[in-house]
């Protein structure tokens, strides 16, 4: 189980590209919500805010993702164009990545 400090690095492949990531837990509020930020990965700066709420048939978990894609000005212009919708899905599991 996760607890504040913890530092997770994992490998994914996206857009055809496999890339590694590393991220501390940063904030936490067990049972309710934790916060992992990236250390070291392809985004200029990437914040994972993970809320847990009850409900009548279980738990609804809520993903934050916030990030700055890297490359600077283009970099921006490709997360405006693509890469916001891109990450929602990712987030839903409907990437196929």
């Amino acid at each position: 189980m996760l607890e504040l400090g913890d530092e997770v690095e994992f490998e994914a492949r996206h857009l055809g590209v496999t890339q590694r990531l590393r991220s501390k837990v940063v904030e936490y509020e067990r049972p309710t919500r934790f916060v992992d930020e990236m250390q070291k990965g392809a985004f200029a700066r990437m914040r994972h805010t993970h809320e847990f709420q009850p409900t009548a048939s279980g738990t609804r978990m809520i993903d934050t993702l916030d990030f700055v894609a890297p490359f600077g000005p283009l970099g921006a212009l490709g997360a405006l164009i693509f890469l916001g919708a891109y990450m929602r899905r990712f987030l839903k599991g409907q990437t196929g990545s």
